[in-house]
Parts: C-alpha cells; structure tokens; sequence
C-alpha cells in the first residue's frame, strides 16, 4: 500500500526539546504535547527534535535542525548560546521564534512567561496567613534575575528575607535544614532545582512541606509518594492557553514583524495537592 498524506500540510513546525527538561519537567511535557495538538489543529506538522547536554550551543545542532527541511522553529526556554544557532537556522529561510522566561537581545519575536506577579500575589497572600519571613533557596543566576521585584514586595510586606544558596548534590541535609525559623515559608525561584530535590531527596522534603509553607515558581515534578494532604503553593503558566495563541498566530502569519514581546502572566495556586504533580 502506498503512503500518502491524508490532509494537506500547511507547513512544518521544528521543536527543539532539551530531553532532560522533557523527562523531568510538567510543564515540558505540558507546554510542548498541547502545543502539537494546537498546531495540529492548523493543519501544522509538529516535528519534535531533541537534544541531549551541551548540544544547544553546537554548530552541529544547526546543521542537524536544517536536515529537518522546517518552514518554521519554535525554541521553548533558550539558553543564549542557542540564539546563534537559531540564527544560522534562520539563515536558511527557517522563520524562528521563543517562548522563554526573560526579555533577550535576539532579532526573533519572543513569547514572554511572566511569574513575578503570581510570585508577589503569593508573598502577600503568606502575610496575610500570618507568616513573617521568607526563606528563598535560589542559585545565583535565578536571583540576579528576580532579586530587585522580590525584595521590593517583601519590604513592602514586611517580611524578612533569608537567602540560601541552592544545594542540589547535597539534597538531603540541604533540604533537612530548609524552614526551620517559626513563622518562615520557602520559595524556589526554579522549578527545576525543586524537582531535583524531589528525586534526591523526596523524604525530606515531604517532611519540609508538612513543616512549612513552600512555594515554587512552576510545577514541580514529583515522584509518587505515600502521605496524605500534602500541598504547595504553585506560580504557575496556563500552558493551554499559550499553546493556543502560539498556534493561532502562526495560522494568522501575525507573528512575524512584530516588535513587542507577547506576555503571558502565571497564576497563584494556593495550598495545591502535590499528588498533581506527580509522574
């Protein structure tokens, strides 16, 4: 039986997707399967390419996304090394954009993710429940870029700040020693760094939530557990929606030439079912 195309293809659309944020992050998975049933729905072919550690900034991963003959590419959170190879795509007609997390110096229209205002809506949302300090556990890069915001709304609040440095290797007494001041909650700024923890260290941070309040800037990926009513604050993105929008403008060509980001604000999710965000 020959093969044959069913329905006509509007045009092939590259997804570049880093394989560990993939297997280890919701809202990979999330983002990236709504947002192929949305281009779907357009008539548009979803071609998943993935990458392993440190090929995003290879020369050779551009040749590799060219071998893919797309029309376009969609790049979600890129790392700046990856805006010179989205350039030598570009270079060879492939029209690009990036759905990302902070504002870059790149000529490519960007989808913008935004947390800082369901961050500040669950810090005052923490004082009014009465607590009086927040214990933010934060790599350096994660708070160079949110530091200025936060700080403002925790003197606003009058809630002390407490900075520990992220320590992933050492997950269990890292964690072990997270909220531990009466009246603090816990706030990590990367979802990625939570879900390490999680594998790593899954007891004690069932033991910190049951402690505290934690909050956490996306959806953490959580291996299955056993306790009961066990819950965390979430900052999270309605992927759906920026699924849909992505998928509307490519289909309306009305992406292209634009010069302001389009910006898509997280929402605050209080006191959560971990069980949803197990895999």
């Amino acid at each position: 039986r020959q093969a044959h195309t069913r329905l006509p293809v509007r045009a092939v659309v590259g997804l570049p997707v880093w394989l560990f944020g993939f297997n280890t992050l919701s809202d990979w998975r999330e983002f990236l399967v709504r947002l192929e049933e949305q281009l779907r729905r357009h008539q548009f072919v979803a071609d998943f390419i993935f990458f392993g550690h440190g090929e995003y900034m290879d020369p050779d991963f551009a040749d590799r996304l060219a071998t893919h003959q797309l029309d376009y590419l969609i790049w979600f959170l890129p790392a700046p090394a990856s805006v010179p190879i989205m350039a030598m795509v570009a270079d060879q007609g492939v029209r690009c954009l990036t759905v990302g997390d902070r504002l870059r110096t790149t000529p490519f229209p960007q989808y913008l993710l935004r947390r800082d205002r369901a961050l500040r809506e669950g810090l005052v949302g923490w004082k009014r429940a009465g607590l009086t300090a927040v214990e933010i556990a934060v790599d350096r890069a994660d708070w160079a870029g949110q530091q200025p915001a936060l700080q403002r709304v925790l003197a606003k609040e009058r809630l002390d700040l407490l900075i520990t440095e992220l320590r992933v290797d050492d997950a269990g007494p890292f964690v072990a020693r997270l909220g531990r001041r009466p009246g603090a909650g816990v706030l990590f700024l990367s979802d990625l760094s939570c879900s390490v923890l999680f594998q790593r260290a899954q007891a004690e941070m069932l033991k910190l939530l049951q402690r505290c309040r934690v909050m956490v800037a996306g959806s953490p990926s959580v291996p299955p557990f056993q306790e009961q009513n066990v819950r965390i604050d979430v900052a999270r993105i309605e992927w759906s929606k920026v699924a849909k929008r992505i998928a509307d403008d490519l289909a309306a060509d009305r992406v292209f030439g634009e010069t302001k980001p389009v910006v898509f604000e997280a929402k605050w999710d209080a006191r959560v079912d971990l069980n949803e965000f197990c895999h």
